[in-house]
């Protein structure tokens, strides 16, 4: 098999089929996992891409959250989908990055505008589940991680 040539500049996708529509068929199984050297690999294209250095401290290019957030999560969404049909069930989520005040925080970060993310459940049609929050839990949108790295100097596996 002929290797593609793959150019390193930002891009958009540029698919020509209808990527909502590819985002909303089988939409259970979208994504992949690939070993610690491709991890390594996309995170060095996104630095060569961007120009940001990877040990700038004002770069916050990741998010901690802890396990237990993520299985509260996820017994949520599984509660949601008890005996609903397929089609109606939370198939997804997507990652919406934000930014917020955390007051919990040391002076000065408790009255900073800080980098985060907003993980939110997608239903089997691609509607983002907080538009229809109240029928369902409030608390359904997971957010709040610890930017790490650069803020902390742990877990730097991918360096």
């Amino acid at each position: 098999m002929k290797k593609k040539t793959i150019t390193l500049k930002r891009a958009n996708f540029t698919t020509k089929n209808d990527i909502c529509t590819l985002a909303t068929t089988d939409m259970a199984d979208i994504g992949t996992f690939f070993s610690q050297p491709d991890a390594k690999q996309r995170l060095d294209d996104y630095f060569n891409v961007t120009g940001y250095s990877r040990t700038d401290p004002k770069l916050i290019y990741g998010q901690l959250f802890g396990l237990n957030c993520f299985k509260t999560f996820m017994d949520k969404i599984d509660a949601y989908n008890t005996g609903l049909a397929a089609a109606d069930q939370i198939t997804g989520v997507r990652i919406y990055e934000a930014m917020c005040v955390r007051p919990s925080l040391p002076p000065p970060d408790d009255t900073r505008l800080l980098a985060d993310v907003l993980i939110i459940p997608v239903l089997a049609n691609g509607q983002d589940v907080p538009t229809i929050h109240d029928a369902i839990d409030p608390m359904l949108v997971l957010s709040d991680g610890m930017p790490c790295p650069n803020e902390c100097k742990t877990g730097f596996y991918l360096k």
